[in-house]
């Protein structure tokens, strides 16, 4: 009886034992299942993190690209107006020092104009009888810039077309005195001394041609009268423009 309890309880214990082993394979299997089941979806969360992370690469390396297309492109850019400004800056430098010299040059300019515009200025030395529409020298030439006056003809020949200031003084050493200033054969201007010792001048402004005589005369109609020399009468001209 006793032996057959033991093996009765021993046969238990194998029993429990069996259904231990069975129910912690259970487990076992269970819980590989289920680490394997964690397992796939954390290679598949891997998968597509690694597909994320591979797309973010790419447009990072895109973006790195653009970025670097669109530096190139303002390091030019750069370039480009540090070479206009340079440009600007020699260009203003160079009108300002135009602009400086600009005084000189237009001085340079107005000696050069005064230096070739045509005029004359001449004196009369010895007294003088003047007879009928005698053509008064003015022997002493004190200017004459481009030599268009003739001391020997009393005559100013006009070297280029324009408008000229002509001007005569007349002094007159006894009695009367009558003359008048002529361009070829047109009485351009008169004057009239009434007595001795004085003097009489006129100014005109007339248009000239070239190669028109311009002089002064005893005036028309007009007895022997006697002029003043010794400088005291004078004829003179230039071009105004």
């Amino acid at each position: 009886m006793e032996n057959y309890l033991v093996v009765l309880i021993l046969s238990a214990f194998v029993l429990l034992g069996a259904f231990y082993v069975h129910t912690v394979n259970q487990n076992i299997v269970q819980i590989k299942d289920e680490l394997l089941h964690h397992g796939n979806e954390i290679s598949k969360k891997l998968t597509e993190v690694k597909v994320e992370l591979d797309t973010t690469e790419k447009e990072v390396k895109q973006v790195k690209g653009e970025l670097d297309t669109t530096k190139e492109q303002m390091n030019i850019l750069r370039a480009e107006m540090i070479k206009k400004d340079n440009a600007h800056k020699k260009e203003i430098s160079q009108i300002r020092e135009d602009l400086h010299a600009l005084p000189g040059e237009l001085n340079k300019i107005k000696t050069e104009i005064s230096a070739h515009r045509p005029g004359f200025y001449a004196t009369l030395s010895p007294h003088t009888d003047l007879g009928h529409i005698q053509t008064i020298k003015f022997d002493q030439k004190i200017t004459d810039v481009k030599n268009n006056y003739n001391t020997n003809t009393g005559v100013f020949t006009v070297p280029k077309d324009g408008l000229y200031h002509i001007s005569c003084t007349m002094f007159s050493k006894s009695g009367l005195l009558h003359a008048e200033i002529m361009k070829n054969d047109q009485v351009i201007g008169r004057n009239f001394g009434i007595s001795s010792y004085v003097s009489a001048a006129i100014d005109v402004v007339m248009s000239c041609k070239q190669g028109d005589s311009v002089f002064v005369r005893h005036m028309t109609g007009q007895s022997s009268q006697n002029i003043h020399g010794s400088g005291y009468s004078a004829f003179s001209g230039f071009l105004i423009h």
